[in-house]
C-alpha cells in the first residue's frame, strides 16, 4: 500500500476538461459523449471535482455529478468516480465521495451505478451508508455486464417552510429559470432561459434529460 497523499478538492472546468478526458481513458478505456463534458464545462446541473495532489499538482482523481429529480425529489447523482491507477487505495476515492455527500444538502438522496462484480467499489459505498436498491440487469450495454443500484438517504435536507425543496426552485436559483410577468394577463410565470446552459436545447429535451421519473 502506498504512502497517503494530501490532496485538494478542485472543481472541473472549461480550463482543465482535457484532464478528466485523459482520467477516464486511463480507468475506463473509453471517453463519454461531447456533450457530457459540455455540460460539465458549464457547471449547472451537471458539474465535477478533481483531487489535486499538494504536493506536485497532479490531477490524481475525480468524481462527476448530475442534478436530477426522482419521483418528485430532489436527488444527486454520481456519474464517474475514479482514481488515476498509481494512487489507488490512498483514500482518494473515500475524500472525493466525502466531499459529494457534504454538498448534497438539497438532495433527498444520493445514488449511482457501479457494476455487480465490482466488490472493491460496493464496499467504498457501503462504507458510506449507501445500500443496493435494485440490479439494473445488462446496464453496461458494450459488455452485457449487469449493474446494482445504490442509494444513501440525506437524513439532513434542507426544507424550505415545511416543504420539499422543489427543483425549479434549485433552477431559479441557478439561474436557469427566471420569473417573467404576461402583460396582457399580468401572470407571473417560469420561463427557461436557455442562454445559461449555453446549449441549444428546448426545454423538452432539458425535462427529459434531468428530470427522471422511474
Amino acid at each position: 500500500m502506498n504512502d497517503p497523499i494530501s490532496i485538494h478538492i478542485i472543481p472541473i472546468d472549461h480550463q482543465n476538461i482535457s484532464q478528466l478526458k485523459i482520467l477516464h481513458q486511463e480507468n475506463f478505456n473509453m471517453n463519454y459523449p461531447d456533450y457530457f463534458y459540455n455540460s460539465l464545462e458549464q457547471g449547472f446541473l451537471d458539474f465535477g471535482f478533481y483531487a489535486q495532489a499538494k504536493d506536485i499538482k497532479e490531477i490524481v482523481g475525480e468524481i462527476t455529478l448530475q442534478w436530477k429529480v426522482v419521483k418528485n425529489q430532489m436527488a444527486l447523482y454520481v456519474c464517474t468516480l475514479s482514481v488515476s491507477p498509481k494512487y489507488r487505495r490512498q483514500g482518494i476515492a473515500s475524500k472525493l465521495l466525502d466531499y459529494a455527500i457534504s454538498i448534497a444538502d438539497n438532495a433527498h438522496f444520493i445514488y449511482l451505478h457501479t457494476e455487480c462484480n465490482n466488490f472493491g467499489a460496493q464496499n467504498l459505498y457501503k462504507n458510506h451508508g449507501f445500500i443496493v436498491q435494485k440490479i439494473v440487469p445488462n446496464y453496461y450495454d458494450s459488455e452485457s455486464l449487469d449493474a446494482y443500484k445504490m442509494r444513501r438517504e440525506n437524513e439532513y435536507v434542507e426544507i424550505e417552510n415545511g416543504n420539499y425543496y422543489h427543483i425549479y426552485l434549485f433552477l431559479k436559483d441557478i439561474g436557469y429559470i427566471h420569473s417573467v410577468t404576461d402583460d396582457n394577463e399580468g401572470i407571473e410565470y417560469n420561463q427557461a432561459d436557455e442562454s445559461v446552459l449555453n446549449h441549444n436545447r428546448d426545454i423538452t429535451n432539458f425535462d427529459n434529460q434531468y428530470l427522471e421519473f422511474i
